[in-house]
């Protein structure tokens, strides 16, 4: 009978250690670190990935409009991730049959609708955006190097521009609770 409860005795006191080891916790964990060290270095491969989009929309069809669905793409998959993005992209795209002309093509992935302010040298147009919107408005008169300003909601940047390559503008958010990270993409 003795080696019988042998086993029962090995039970008992794994038991008797686990709750040792439990009445020894603290009654409250703070789970710290670590929650948002994915969002620096998502922006950073962002960052480089972007510019390369647009040249593939470029080669493509010569219009920035599949960086749109880039960013849609994006902006889902980062969703999936738990993390929230909003981005607005400006491209300017010269016009190769009209020298001189520069058409600036604009997408809005903020998540609520905006309006975008250009000033061309001194050329000012606004465009109105929904969300997962893109549109585009043509300048005239444009000089081989110009002074491109954009403006939305409180954000505000401005630039030199040469008028014969594609010139590209992107604010970027990604965010988590209280993290965030903000880029400004330019090329």
């Amino acid at each position: 009978m003795y080696g019988k409860r042998k086993g029962q005795f090995f039970i008992l006191g794994a038991l008797l250690l686990c709750a040792v080891f439990f009445a020894a916790m603290p009654a409250h964990m703070a789970v710290t670190g670590g929650y948002a060290v994915d969002i620096p270095r998502v922006a950073g491969n962002l960052e480089g990935e972007i510019p390369h989009a647009l040249n593939l929309a470029m080669l493509d069809d010569g219009s920035p409009g599949k960086l749109g669905d880039f960013t849609g793409f994006i902006r889902d998959e980062m969703n999936g991730r738990y993390l929230g993005m909003e981005s607005l992209w400006v491209v300017a795209v010269p016009d190769q049959d009209s020298p001189g002309d520069v058409r600036i093509y604009a997408g809005n992935w903020l998540g609520r609708p905006v309006t975008v302010h250009l000033i061309v040298d001194s050329a000012a147009e606004s465009i109105v955006l929904d969300d997962s919107e893109t549109d585009s408005k043509i300048f005239h008169g444009v000089g081989s190097d110009f002074t491109l300003s954009i403006s939305f909601e409180n954000r505000t940047w401005s630039g030199q521009v040469a008028r014969d390559k594609t010139g590209l503008y992107n604010y970027m958010r990604l965010s988590r609770g209280d993290d965030s990270v903000v880029n400004e993409i330019i090329g």
